[in-house]
């Protein structure tokens, strides 16, 4: 988690990691135009009831963010559902306290809204997500524990 004291994101690299080995390879994880991730993000908006839209970049660096004005950035070979989930899980954590917040590192409160995430979009069972980040030695934030913030809700008619 990424803490004020240490100014890090400890659990960046072994996030990276995880998602590398076991998410990026997924028959799942198609790869995604422009148009659809902002569909994917705008299907997001809807079900935690954000309070406005986030609008998709595509970049030429090689980095994807998520930034405080409510854009995901993404470089071209970033385009694909688990990228773009990653960063819309970034956009969420964020509401949480009402601004770009600590939490919104790669800690485990963001990997429960990711896996979260992960789980509605159909990349990948919850039970299987949850059973490989703890095998890869992340912290996941149980739901309990979660702070007061916006919460998914159904919305059925919006799904893929």
């Amino acid at each position: 988690m990424k803490t004020i004291a240490e100014g890090r994101d400890v659990q960046r690299e072994k996030a990276y990691a995880w998602e590398r080995v076991v998410l990026h390879r997924l028959e799942t994880n198609k790869k995604l135009t422009t148009p659809e991730i902002q569909r994917l993000a705008h299907r997001v908006v809807i079900t935690y009831q954000m309070p406005s839209l986030i609008h998709v970049a595509r970049v030429t660096h090689n980095r994807g963010h998520a930034l405080a004005n409510h854009t995901i950035q993404l470089p071209d070979f970033a385009h694909t559902k688990v990228y773009a989930l990653h960063e819309l899980a970034h956009s969420v954590q964020s509401l949480y306290e009402g601004r770009w917040s600590v939490m919104a590192g790669h800690g485990p409160e963001w990997l429960r809204t990711f896996i979260e995430l992960l789980n509605r979009y159909k990349v990948m069972s919850k039970r299987e997500l949850l059973r490989s980040a703890r095998h890869y030695g992340l912290k996941v934030a149980s739901p309990k524990a979660m702070p007061a913030g916006p919460r998914p809700h159904s919305n059925r008619a919006y799904e893929p």
